[in-house]
């Protein structure tokens, strides 16, 4: 089946990459980074909770995928980061290559929809939660935001003038911060990050 690789194949070698020339340190805001490099599918990078990530795909990587510069990352000072996505029959594996080392993660294909995400600077996997912080500046209208991502919900904390949104299992988490930043008033949305477990002694 296209896009789907055995994981003998992969370590035969196979598997189709995706070359991202990044720079840790950005040249330009983050918000029209992250802009830039929204399309279905592609790794992106974005901030989330002062630390910038690279999301994984949310589909296999083509077999024939381009090399893309993120747009404002100088060359010269890029790191490399390789991203590989494939599937098994049961996991989807995301393999990241960075300064000649590699990592991997995988999650299942069954169940709710996991977004992760590799920190280059931490040489560390992290999980976006599906929900979203929004500040709720002036003129900025709760309902609207819910509407504009089609919300599964939203918790408005007046006090404190933000809300966090609750996101569709589809909707990749720096998609929908973007359609929130696009809204009138150009509200502040944020990715937030899921913690570790506690591991109990």
């Amino acid at each position: 089946m296209k896009g789907v690789h055995s994981r003998n194949e992969w370590l035969r070698g196979g598997g189709p990459k995706l070359l991202i020339g990044m720079a840790l340190a950005a040249s330009l805001p983050a918000a029209a980074q992250d802009a830039s490099s929204i399309a279905a599918g592609e790794p992106r990078l974005v901030t989330a909770e002062a630390r910038r990530l690279v999301t994984m795909p949310a589909l296999p990587t083509p077999p024939a995928a381009p090399t893309a510069t993120l747009s404002g990352e100088p060359q010269e000072t890029a790191a490399a980061v390789t991203v590989e996505t494939f599937d098994t029959a049961s996991h989807r594996v995301h393999v990241v290559s960075v300064a000649g080392k590699t990592y991997k993660a995988a999650a299942p294909l069954e169940g709710p929809r996991r977004w992760l995400a590799f920190d280059p600077a931490r040489r560390a996997f992290a999980e976006l939660l599906p929900s979203i912080r929004v500040e709720l500046g002036s003129g900025v209208d709760p309902k609207a935001v819910a509407e504009a991502v089609d919300a599964v919900g939203i918790e408005v904390f007046d006090g404190l003038a933000f809300a966090i949104v609750k996101l569709p299992a589809h909707l990749h988490p720096a998609d929908a911060a973007a359609r929130i930043e696009a809204l009138p008033g150009q509200p502040e949305a944020a990715l937030r990050l899921r913690r570790p477990r506690i591991q109990w002694r």
